[in-house]
């Protein structure tokens, strides 16, 4: 599991490198359609989410290093256990220098007074530090990720309480009235449903259902769910709560720009006027 975490560590480092780029970047999209800021997110998305990595001389952190520290914290371990009472006599300690994974992390590390004490065993009490803080560091992230997840799933079977007298809309295929809602969204990823507020208005309804359409041929849905899990791994870090945010904008932004780019222009004041209304105190779904 400390593996694990250092690797999130690094991915979460990488990806925020690629957050700020993708801010400057929207700078300078402005002015154009939403949609082009919208895409940049993917390259993030994609960070946050794929362990593989191209090595490069400019990356935060390099992508050997969280392997290296993983090896030299295990040979960290070793040595703890060659020191407590009871455990083998210098012959023992002398088989863990000789060890195949201290002889390649001595070999791999660069010839620094810093490796030099550790090879010494001057800094076997900073590397056990170390390793201590590590494990503290992997269960409170642990902790947060378990946390959110939790978080996620009350939400959603409150949501689903709320939406078990929910009607089929007549004539409309994966369309649901529900009462009690304050804006209409999407469920589900496979089987996407549309859930609209029992009162909005019948005219309104055509409006709606082309917006909410248009997400599901997108693929909206899962790049908000796939959002999430990233929030969700890297919750610790600030710029990618930014990142969800910004991204569930542009989203919603470049989806009424895809809209009223296929509605006759007589009736786009009404959508307008309509997404305006139902924009109060809209929140967008956390979950699939």
């Amino acid at each position: 599991m400390r593996g694990l975490f250092l690797m999130v560590l690094s991915m979460s480092g990488t990806a925020s490198l690629v957050i700020l780029l993708v801010l400057l970047f929207r700078l300078f999209l402005r002015k154009a359609p939403r949609v082009f800021s919208y895409a940049l997110w993917a390259a993030v998305l994609f960070r946050l989410l794929c362990p593989v990595t191209v090595e490069s001389p400019v990356g935060i952190i390099p992508s050997g290093m969280p392997v290296l520290l993983e090896r030299r914290l295990e040979v960290a371990d070793r040595l703890n256990v060659a020191d407590r009472p009871g455990a083998p006599d210098s012959s023992g300690a002398s088989n863990i220098s000789r060890d195949p994974d201290t002889l390649a992390v001595a070999e791999e590390a660069p010839d620094t007074g810093g490796i030099t004490d550790f090879q010494e065993g001057r800094a076997a009490q900073s590397v056990t530090s170390l390793a201590g803080l590590l494990a503290i560091a992997t269960a409170v992230w642990l902790c947060g990720a378990a946390g959110l997840l939790l978080y996620s799933l009350i939400s959603l079977f409150q949501l689903q309480r709320r939406l078990l007298g929910a009607t089929p809309l007549a004539g409309e295929r994966q369309v649901w009235l529900a009462d009690h809602l304050s804006s209409p969204f999407v469920l589900g990823l496979f089987r996407p449903r549309i859930f609209l507020p029992s009162d909005l208005p019948k005219e309104e309804r055509g409006y709606i259902l082309f917006h909410e359409r248009t997400h599901i041929r997108r693929l909206d849905p899962c790049f908000r769910a796939l959002a999430w899990l990233a929030a969700v791994i890297h919750w610790f870090n600030p710029l990618v709560w930014l990142a969800f945010y910004l991204a569930g904008r542009d989203m919603e932004i470049s989806c009424d720009e895809a809209v009223l780019r296929n509605i006759g222009r007589d009736i786009r004041a009404d959508y307008s006027s309509t997404l305006l209304r139902l924009s109060t105190g809209k929140r967008l779904p956390i979950g699939p």
